[in-house]
């Protein structure tokens, strides 16, 4: 009996994300945050208010803080090397930046709510 050959390797690849812009808010960049570490990634562990950052205004202050509590237990310490992995800064914005995460993510992450 034959084993079975494998003589070609074909993998797809297509990109899922598209342009989404942040609104200037901190409240707004963690729910983006949060959006791309849970749903992006498969999972939905969090509210969906919590995560869609265009309603960042319409939070109550209980869901601000429920928002930082959770950007704080899903810290990017736990994704990054794993799932997150940043791409090196330009030069030039690396000369002014204090850390990858001083600007908003890139909208390359994940896919916008």
């Amino acid at each position: 009996m034959e084993g079975i050959r494998a003589t070609r390797l074909s993998v797809g690849v297509r990109e899922t994300g598209r342009p989404h812009r942040v609104a200037a808010n901190d409240v707004a960049r963690l729910m983006y945050y949060l959006h791309c570490v849970t749903v992006g990634l498969g999972m939905d562990v969090l509210p969906d208010h919590l995560v869609e950052d265009t309603r960042w205004a319409r939070l109550t202050a209980a869901d601000t803080d429920a928002v930082y509590r959770a950007a704080l237990e899903l810290s990017p310490d736990q994704f990054l090397h794993t799932v997150l992995f940043p791409t090196p800064l330009e030069p030039t914005v690396a000369a002014t930046a204090t850390s990858l995460w001083s600007s908003p993510p890139s909208p390359t992450l994940c896919r916008s709510p």
